[in-house]
């Protein structure tokens, strides 16, 4: 059943800068995790600052977009 919590998955992600001019500080390589539909954001974790909003299908989309099989 969505909304249950069930159909949550980890995403990893990378090490980054926040982006907000008043913290700029660097967060480590992490995990986040998704809701039911595949949704999930990575947040500064010294100023919660959003760093990414996406989801899984999103994540899937731009891959196969940006993906070419001559390189």
């Amino acid at each position: 059943m969505r909304g249950s919590g069930i159909y949550s998955q980890e995403v990893s992600y990378d090490e980054f800068e926040c982006e907000n001019e008043e913290c700029g500080k660097t967060n480590e390589a992490g995990e986040t995790a998704t809701d039911d539909w595949g949704n999930y954001t990575i947040e500064c974790e010294f100023c919660g600052g959003i760093y990414q909003e996406s989801s899984l299908s999103q994540d899937k989309y731009d891959y196969e977009t940006d993906y070419d099989p001559n390189n």
